[in-house]
């Protein structure tokens, strides 16, 4: 799936292999054939997901109001990103050649060997999380193959590692899988209900496997079905998209809507011409 951003840069996600599948939701790459001159700017969305994020040319920055258009804080070439629970403006300039790699929730603790509680900041350098990779992501990153060839040798790297890595934790997996079944509009109890477990141990194994508790997950869930609808039926009424999202009303769809996105869905319809949502198309948790 490729997308093409405001400023001619493409964002294109790739399909795990079969063995990563347990792990990883997605690839990405974000790639553009020659020099950004003018910075754009992308929305990140919530999503519940660590990420790998490869960027070599150091071209991603936060958003700071009046701040000038280059990164205000320097991170490292690849670094692992905390769970994605709150929305975030990014600056992309320059020569733009980021890649990534999308953990399911709790995918990410089990691959790497962490515990995603221990994660207190919002990015960490993957050097300190698995050092046993970053030699393989060093001599990837530094070749001149194409940005394909790159994520295919990202992939057979990983693929190599999967012996390290430990199952996924088989609760929080059903957990996640029936969050996604009922598009996030279940709530914890009732999830744990089904599950036959008390909704503590539900959250204690969230806190250790994912990184967020479970009713934010399930917001997350509710937004990205949300997000699907405004985008795929137009004709829909935004009361009609609250009721089937599972919102309680209209006034709680845009309330909600606006504090995980920090617009309201008509700004979010509007500003996707001139802002790039590379989160759009998600594969499902399920």
């Amino acid at each position: 799936m490729k997308t093409h951003l405001p400023a001619s840069p493409a964002y294109t996600a790739y399909a795990p292999l079969p063995c990563l599948r347990p792990y990883i939701l997605c690839l990405w790459s974000l790639h553009s054939p020659g020099v950004t001159e003018t910075p754009s700017t992308i929305r990140v969305l919530p999503d519940g997901c660590m990420d790998i994020i490869f960027d070599t040319n150091s071209c991603l920055g936060p958003v700071v109001p009046d701040s000038p258009p280059l990164p205000s804080v320097e991170k490292p070439a690849f670094f692992l990103t905390d769970p994605t629970h709150a929305p975030e403006q990014i600056r992309i300039h320059g020569r733009v050649e980021v890649c990534g790699v999308r953990f399911r929730p709790g995918g990410a603790a089990a691959f790497l060997g962490f515990d995603a509680n221990e994660f207190s900041t919002g990015y960490i350098d993957m050097d300190a999380v698995a050092p046993y990779l970053t030699t393989g992501f060093v001599n990837i990153m530094s070749g001149d193959q194409l940005v394909e060839e790159k994520m295919r040798d990202i992939q057979l790297l990983l693929a190599r590692t999967c012996k390290r890595a430990r199952d996924p934790d088989a609760l929080t997996r059903h957990a996640v899988e029936l969050l996604a079944m009922d598009h996030g509009q279940a709530t914890v109890s009732r999830t744990s209900e089904r599950m036959g477990i008390s909704r503590r141990t539900l959250e204690r194994a969230f806190g250790r496997h994912v990184g967020i508790p479970p009713k934010q997950l399930a917001r997350i869930i509710r937004l990205r079905q949300a997000i699907s609808l405004l985008r795929s039926n137009s004709s829909l009424s935004m009361a009609r998209i609250a009721q089937d999202s599972g919102y309680a009303d209209q006034a709680h769809f845009t309330r909600e809507f606006k504090l995980m996105t920090e617009v309201t869905p008509s700004q979010f319809l509007a500003e996707h011409h001139h802002v790039a949502f590379i989160q759009y198309d998600l594969p499902s948790f399920g």
